[in-house]
């Protein structure tokens, strides 16, 4: 009897709360598109159907669609020994774009695989690749993201044992040579977690515009290393600061960055100032930061919306009723997840990402983009990866293992 009454009560609450939802589901329901389609470009669909609509569970598999015009075909990429094939995590990108003296070099690389790291490069101006191997002075080192200096000498760091191992490459033997090679103090978190390698420790990094490196030790603390004075600094402690997310930069001195354990929400560095502080969590339904646009709005990842330079909380995302629904009642909410913005480009559009997934094969997937100036926006490919722009404002990027050009 008892079972009966509870679960009886279980179903009252549930009719409550849907019949509460039906007048605000009207009320989303009757808003306005958030863009509209190109006049010049080809797309698979709007931006809206790319961010805000959702397939149908039982349905196909999402097709393969390649960068439609105005992208191009620059290359296919060559032949690699032992590169994993028909991986998800392991799939060339496109992550740096260098000007070496009169050639422009795109490099590429697997930068999701724990293994079979390689770099290639393709030259603009010869049409040629080539091949780099990852190791430094015929010494494996874990890759770390590679990192095109204000100089345009190219740089990867590797943390371990102890030390922290800045390598450049070389353009005459076409190999990394340790250039710098920092001993952390035995006393410091880092140091342990160097040596422990432990996936678990949670370490976060990234270059500023003044190549300073900066490193974000989750429950330990903040530390750089600038290029200059070569000099190994620790600041903030991060104690009670577990699991980092990533490092939102906003090109100038602030950094955010979520904190999933311990001291949770979304926090606010500033680089010259050394000063922590937490932003105030909107009432979206995640509070993961994503990226800064060049109007200083702080984008939310999953693109429900953004904190303005005013600290005020923006929703962009037009029906968050549906995926609250979906998420706390129904049990498809992969399904109803937006896609991430993950960059802004000179031009002022902003580009969102879906990466296919192996698990749910009807999941929608791809790159689309949404100008925030005119409210137009395209899906134009099938295949989420990253995008990098060069200092002509051409966009490249790598889709199965094809590059692709887009030319402003």
């Amino acid at each position: 009897m008892g079972n009966k009454i509870i679960g009886y009560s279980k179903a009252r609450v549930f009719l409550i709360i849907a019949i509460g939802f039906l007048p605000i589901l009207f009320v989303y329901k009757s808003f306005q598109p958030v863009s509209s389609l190109p006049s010049d470009d080809q797309c698979i669909a709007s931006f809206d159907t790319f961010a805000f609509t959702f397939p149908d569970v039982n349905g196909p598999k999402q097709d393969v669609i390649l960068p439609l015009s105005p992208w191009e075909v620059v290359a296919v990429s060559p032949e690699v020994e032992n590169l994993p094939k028909n991986h998800i995590g392991k799939k060339l990108e496109v992550i740096a774009v260098r000007q070496n003296g009169d050639d422009l070099e795109i490099w590429v690389s697997n930068p999701s695989s724990d293994e079979d790291f390689i770099y290639l490069v393709y030259l603009v101006n010869t049409q040629e690749w080539t091949q780099v191997s990852p190791e430094v002075e015929s010494k494996f080192a874990p890759l770390e993201s590679l990192h095109i200096s204000n100089g345009n000498s190219v740089w990867k760091i590797s943390i371990l044992n102890g030390e922290i191992v800045f390598s450049v490459f070389n353009d005459d033997s076409k190999h990394f040579v340790e250039q710098h090679v920092v001993a952390i103090p035995s006393e410091w978190g880092l140091n342990m977690k160097s040596r422990t390698n432990n996936v678990f420790d949670n370490i976060q990094t990234m270059w500023d515009v003044n190549d300073i490196f900066w490193i974000f030790s989750s429950d330990d603390a903040i530390y750089s290393f600038d290029l200059v004075d070569l000099q190994l600094n620790r600041f903030t402690s991060l104690e009670g600061y577990v699991g980092i997310g990533d490092l939102v930069y906003d090109l100038e001195d602030r950094v955010f960055f979520d904190v999933y354990s311990g001291k949770q929400g979304v926090w606010q560095y500033d680089l010259f100032t050394d000063y922590l502080a937490i932003l105030p969590l909107s009432n979206m339904p995640v509070s993961t930061v994503s990226l800064v646009d060049s109007e200083g709005n702080l984008w939310l990842r999953n693109s429900y919306g953004w904190r303005t330079a005013q600290g005020k909380w923006q929703r962009f995302y037009p029906k968050p009723i549906s995926y609250w629904w979906h998420f706390d009642f129904l049990d498809d909410w992969v399904y109803y997840l937006p896609p991430n913005p993950v960059q802004q480009t000179s031009d002022g559009r902003i580009w969102f990402v879906i990466y296919r997934s192996e698990e749910w094969k009807t999941l929608r997937s791809g790159i689309a983009w949404y100008d925030p100036n005119t409210q137009e926006g395209c899906w134009f490919t099938s295949e989420g990866a990253q995008i990098v722009e060069d200092s002509q404002q051409n966009l490249w990027v790598m889709i199965e293992n094809i590059l692709y050009k887009y030319s402003p």
